[in-house]
């Protein structure tokens, strides 16, 4: 058969179902292609089943035909099952990524949704938008196939039918093998030519399918559970959340104590079949009636016996209700919150319903909709809500605590289901796209059982595993191993290999802030400037918080007076002196006051150097971003500190007015990446995060995942990590693998960390970026690299021990 037309073909596999016997990555039965004559302008399709003999080799050419771009729907699926079934191929599929000449319609679609409306999933109503393949045929032909992708009996599912059979046999078993494929490929093939004509921007589209397949790959390597650590750690939860030590809740009535079996109020009994009441003839049961309004109503149902029964009363027990446990009575807990701002004037929060309710009726925020009852409703208890609250609320504070505990119970619990199906692992499902560019991920859903047809394999959203927590309420005392991620160890004999990207975030806004500003000589660069000069931002603005006089004083106010070199560098207001002095407290003994200063202001800077640049103001500052750094600050001292640091990094001052000037319409912004990708319709905030950190983070992110994926998986490569770096983990900066603990595993962690720093490079060329690798045996959130008098890595951390 011929190679098909130049310029554009489409490819696409049917294969097993997803399950525990095939894995995520199950192997090809069907695969179709198509392509348009360019000379009568009619599409060709051809089939190959996997009992045909060439297909392999017939791929392989299209592959390596330099003039030819072959199109798929969500196609990075498609190029990892031919790369782990079909090893030949893979040196030709990483050629072809490279060279641009592989796409996919899902991520094409994507790129044309967010350069347009500005959403990819949901409507500006909220409303869902589809990116199946079904939902585009509909969109762009006209074409109803949902019937035939939606049933659950379709023959998309029954290709196992047909394995080992080459595709002419097809027909004879059920004529639609032949003719759903057919259809598959085709009307894709005329998709992915309709968005080529569409409006918007793909220029980015080879990047996110490159980074896409290395994703799709990293769910055959993998995530093993510890099954000891799972109990383990469940059982720390449960002690946690015991009643005992959340006892300010149950006596505010915000928590319902648990109740255990009791009996029923009418009486009944679980009479056993020996029972002389059992069967008794007279014994019935008639509702019990009352009137109310003067209207018989029935309230309930009792037992009754016939008058003259002389069946004696039995000793058979009570029925019992079941066991109720430990939850939240939310209308208390609502009363509460509004209590609490009324007694300190703040405004009353409110959820988005609610704030939507109360425009719709247009009435004062003190007016809140209210139930039957006369009871609050639409109250808000989002995260810096909780934050606001807890800082003059001891009950709130206990609440916020137990709120962060319900995460990681519901995490454990997730992973016994998973234990309890048969699975020994947890497979990361992403998405390659959101409308930042980063990637999301998702995880089987609540109500699904894994192992089951809706949820065939255990996927756990990996981006949100919740973080242990950091503080506790006064009076109470809480464990502290309560990290989820130690619940995923590697094998036996393997180490983790962690790396991630040192402050991506400030590196990218120097390098976007130096693109707008410093190249053409507008502006200074501070976070440029620093950088590139190895200064610790966080460390640079944390010795500037002490100059702010209404920060400064309070329980570290002695501390700061104790440290004459670093005072006398505040006084003249050297802003660089103040920081080489302030640097070397990190010298000091633990222990000591200075390095505890030194800890307190650093820490204190992170949600000015990293929270800022989005564009928040003062109250979000304090209460949404401080709180996840373990800081605690009011809005009067938020004020403070963002003035400090727009003095500090005088770009960002014009960084927020260019923002300004990015008016896509009458109240949202547009922005453009550095490698092209274009958001449209996005709000004031968004624009300055997405522009500043989170897409320009993303690509960088993208690149990495394409280099460390090729070098794992590409043998031309010729890299370290081919047979010895097993990718199987990616945290937005983050790219986690294994690997054998052997002599070899220092040099396959620093390959790693090096093939990161050529991905940020490429994204960032002005601005000095690094990558921080580590070797461990437990992923932890607390995992810092360690190394040995050779400078090489070393284990940071022991072999996992689980107490009995």
């Amino acid at each position: 058969m011929p190679l098909p037309a130049k310029r554009l073909a489409c490819l696409d596999l049917e294969t097993f179902r997803f399950g525990l016997e095939h894995g995520p990555l199950p192997h090809p039965v069907t695969y179709a292609i198509a392509w348009r004559d360019p000379d009568t302008r009619q599409i060709s399709t051809w089939l190959f089943g996997n009992g045909d003999e060439g297909v392999e080799d017939y791929i392989l050419r299209m592959l390596e035909d330099e003039d030819l771009i072959i199109v798929g729907h969500n196609f990075a699926f498609d190029l990892a099952v031919l790369h782990i079934h079909h090893p030949r191929l893979r040196v030709a599929i990483w050629a072809a990524l490279a060279a641009g000449r592989l796409r996919c319609t899902l991520i094409q679609e994507s790129l044309l949704r967010v350069a347009t409306t500005g959403k990819i999933r949901k409507n500006k109503h909220g409303e869902p938008l589809k990116l199946a393949q079904a939902a585009l045929e509909s969109a762009y032909l006209g074409i109803d196939r949902s019937a035939a992708k939606e049933n659950e009996l379709a023959v998309r599912v029954r290709y196992a039918e047909v394995d080992g059979l080459p595709a002419s046999r097809y027909r004879e078993i059920d004529p639609a093998f032949d003719t759903y494929p057919r259809e598959d490929v085709s009307y894709c093939l005329q998709i992915a030519e309709c968005q080529e004509a569409a409006p918007g921007s793909l220029t980015t589209r080879e990047l996110h399918l490159a980074a896409n397949l290395s994703l799709e790959l990293q769910r055959e390597e993998r995530l093993h559970l510890h099954p000891a650590q799972v109990e383990h750690l469940g059982g720390m939860v449960d002690t946690e959340l015991d009643e005992a030590k959340l006892g300010k809740l149950i006596r505010a009535g915000i928590m319902r104590p648990a109740m255990p079996p009791r009996p029923f109020g009418n009486g009944a009994q679980d009479h056993a079949e020996g029972c002389d009441r059992h069967g008794c003839a007279c014994y019935d049961i008639q509702p019990k009636r009352k009137r109310i309004d003067g209207v018989l109503t029935a309230i309930g149902y009792q037992r009754k016996h016939a008058k003259g029964c002389e069946r004696p009363r039995c000793t058979c027990p009570p029925m019992m209700t079941e066991a109720d446990p430990a939850s939240i009575n939310t209308k208390m807990r609502d009363l509460h919150v509004v209590d609490l701002c009324r007694k300190h004037e703040w405004m009353v929060p409110l959820t988005e319903t609610g704030q939507e309710t109360l425009r719709q009726e247009k009435v004062p925020v003190d007016m809140l909709p209210k139930n039957e009852e006369g009871e609050p409703q639409y109250v808000s208890v989002a995260g810096e809500v909780l934050n606001q609250l807890a800082v003059d609320c001891p009950i709130m504070y206990e609440y916020r605590h137990r709120h962060r505990l319900q995460k990681i119970a519901q995490f454990v619990g997730r992973m016994r289901a998973v234990l309890a199906a048969g699975f020994d692992y947890i497979v990361p499902s992403y998405r390659i796209l959101l409308e930042t560019g980063r990637v999301s991920a998702s995880g089987v859903r609540k109500g699904q059982q894994v192992g089951s047809d809706e949820a065939p394999l255990p996927a756990e959203n990996i981006l949100q595993i919740p973080n242990p927590p950091k503080k506790r309420v006064e009076g109470l005392e809480f464990l502290y191993d309560l990290d989820a991620r130690t619940c995923i160890t590697p094998p036996p004999g393997e180490l983790f290999v962690n790396a991630d990207f040192s402050s991506l975030e400030l590196v990218t806004t120097a390098q976007t802030t130096w693109d707008l500003f410093g190249r053409e000589g507008k502006s200074r660069c501070v976070h440029r400037e620093l950088i590139n000069e190895g200064v610790d931002l966080h460390a640079f603005f944390g010795a500037q918080i002490p100059t702010q006089r209404s920060v400064a004083v309070g329980d570290w106010g002695d501390k700061y007076r104790a440290l004459p070199d670093f005072r006398r560098a505040v006084r003249r207001g050297d802003r660089r002196e103040a920081y080489e002095v302030f640097a070397r407290l990190k010298l000091e003994d633990p222990e000591s006051e200075a390095y505890k200063f030194y800890k307190r202001m650093r820490n204190m800077a992170k949600p000015e150097t990293l929270g800022l640049i989005g564009g928040l103001g003062a109250y979000k500052l304090a209460y949404k971003i401080a709180p996840q750094y373990d800081v605690d600050m009011d809005q009067a001292t938020a004020e403070i500190l963002k003035r400090l640091w727009l003095e500090t990094f005088v770009e960002m001052v014009l960084y927020f007015r260019w923002i300004d000037s990015q008016l896509a319409g009458s109240d949202t912004f547009h922005y453009t990446s550095r490698f092209g990708f274009v958001r449209n319709h996005c709000g004031y905030c968004a624009a300055c995060n997405g522009k500043a950190m989170q897409t320009p983070g993303a690509e960088a992110a993208k690149l990495a995942l394409f280099y460390v994926g090729r070098a794992a998986y590409d043998p031309s490569q010729g890299s370290l990590l081919l047979g010895r770096f097993k990718p199987n983990l990616f945290v937005h900066d983050e790219i986690g693998g294994r690997t054998p603990d052997d002599h070899t595993a220092p040099y396959v962690a620093m390959e790693v960390g090096r093939l990161m720093e050529k991905g940020l490079k490429a994204a960032c060329p002005d601005v000095e970026g690094k990558a921080e690798p580590l070797l461990a045996y437990t992923w932890r959130k607390k995992n810092e690299p360690k190394y040995d008098a050779r400078g090489l890595l070393i284990p940071c951390d022991e072999p996992l021990v689980v107490p009995a």
